[in-house]
């Protein structure tokens, strides 16, 4: 995972597509800032450099949970099996599904075609095993969040966990600032220390 790395002009070619999504249409009405920052990032697709950004919002209101059609979220997988896009931008990777049929299914997708997925943490390539074990943690934690109280996973979220429970497979891209006990760690992404010792043990966060 980067922030700051070039992508390349293969994907620059492509279009970026701005999934845009809320699970509620409460959140909707009332999260306007968090549907401000989605929408913002058609600005920021274009500062990495592609030409063609198109939004994708007709997820409004519903959730990611897989109970529910989601019409976006297929045409963003129809695109992606298409070859047609070069990055999935989202106000937060876990954003784009809470289940990990849909999840995984994306990965995928984004891997074979060597599409990014970009979010406020940075540039993830899941063609890259690294970026991939990361993406999938990330998805992990959404999925058993409830809705609504998702917590951002940063790299360095995710790099203080695995020091702390002793987990050696992913070698962090960045590891800056100082780590964090898995009490902090909890508290910092809105869960309990049971419920991270339950996830890992399920092998639901890959160790």
């Amino acid at each position: 995972m980067s922030n700051h790395e070039l992508l390349p002009a293969d994907v620059l070619r492509r279009k970026a597509v701005v999934y845009v999504r809320q699970s509620t249409q409460t959140q909707v009405q009332v999260n306007l800032e968090s549907n401000r920052r989605q929408y913002d990032l058609v600005q920021e697709a274009r500062r990495r450099g592609f030409q063609r950004v198109e939004v994708i919002d007709d997820d409004l209101g519903r959730s990611a949970s897989g109970t529910v059609e989601r019409p976006g979220f297929d045409r963003l997988v129809a695109w992606l099996c298409a070859g047609e896009v070069g990055a999935v931008l989202c106000s937060d990777a876990s954003r784009l599904a809470r289940n990990g049929r849909d999840w995984h299914h994306l990965l995928e997708r984004c891997g074979l075609v060597e599409a990014c997925v970009i979010d406020m943490d940075g540039v993830y390539k899941p063609c890259r095993p690294n970026d991939r074990l990361l993406l999938g943690m990330k998805g992990s934690i959404g999925e058993f969040m409830p809705t609504g109280q998702g917590k951002t996973w940063t790299a360095h979220r995710v790099s203080s966990l695995r020091r702390v429970r002793n987990i050696h497979a992913y070698k962090p891209a960045e590891g800056d600032g100082e780590w964090l006990t898995m009490s902090q760690a909890a508290t910092k992404l809105g869960v309990t220390n049971h419920r991270i010792r339950s996830l890992i043990k399920q092998g639901l966060l890959t160790a």
